[in-house]
């Protein structure tokens, strides 16, 4: 309910979500050059990669590791 209520709230008052003082018209353009050249949103995108890239690695890793269980389990039992 809460969460509902904190979305109601930015759907209710825009400007509230905003990260930046100032204008913050433009193009999609102007906005994807800022995300690229701010130092701040570099990193925050850098660890979401990061993240991302490691929630990946695990599902490939456990993947393996149950595949493999499923391996030994039929051999045990011939």
């Amino acid at each position: 309910m809460h969460k509902f209520a904190g979305a109601s709230v930015l759907v209710a008052f825009p400007s509230l979500a905003l990260a930046h003082e100032g204008v913050h018209g433009g193009s999609f353009f102007a906005g994807l050059g800022h995300t690229l050249t701010e130092p701040d949103h570099l990193a925050m995108m850098l660890a979401l990669a990061a993240a991302v890239g490691a929630g990946f690695a695990l599902r490939k890793i456990l993947r393996k590791r149950k595949a493999r269980k499923g391996v030994l389990s039929a051999a045990r039992q011939e």
